[in-house]
């Protein structure tokens, strides 16, 4: 039998985020859009910043469960660009995300924001990346994001 899964910490992103860009109600859900701006990221493997331009898409259902769908890119420190998309959720109770919602600092213990992210990266160096699966919990403040990603071995 092969050894059981295990996760690696492979790095935290700390991601300036900027006012949601409200498209409105549709069939799905409320949806909008987050704004990603400048960020570093750091981990044993590698390490640099976030390419401003990415985004949050967000659909946001009845029930107050934020569907998240990031797209972005980062540029190690040694000048490769690297494609991170991840999917994930965030939700809570009603009186935590509202809080979220109009600005305060929650503790990320009281609510639940995990994603599945996908990252691909030219040959070379950083060539593993596209070859392990990838997952993270983050931590919402009213100014930035900090997600923690870990390996899947």
């Amino acid at each position: 039998m092969p050894d059981p899964i295990r996760l690696e910490w492979m790095m935290d992103a700390h991601v300036q985020v900027f006012r949601p860009v409200q498209i409105g109600d549709t069939p799905n859900g409320f949806q909008q859009a987050v704004p990603i701006g400048a960020g570093t990221f750091a981990g044993p493997r590698l390490r640099g910043s976030a390419i401003s331009g990415s985004a949050d898409w967000q659909l946001v259902l009845e029930d107050g469960m934020y569907l998240l769908d990031v797209n972005g890119a980062m540029l190690t420190d040694d000048g490769v660009t690297i494609r991170v998309s991840s999917k994930g959720m965030r939700h809570g109770p009603p009186d935590v995300m509202a809080r979220l919602i109009a600005g305060e600092v929650v503790p990320p213990d009281q609510y639940y924001m995990r994603a599945v992210a996908e990252i691909a990266a030219p040959p070379g160096k950083y060539d593993w990346l596209n070859r392990s699966l990838f997952v993270s919990w983050g931590e919402r403040y009213p100014d930035k994001v900090v997600i923690h990603y870990y390996q899947v071995l």
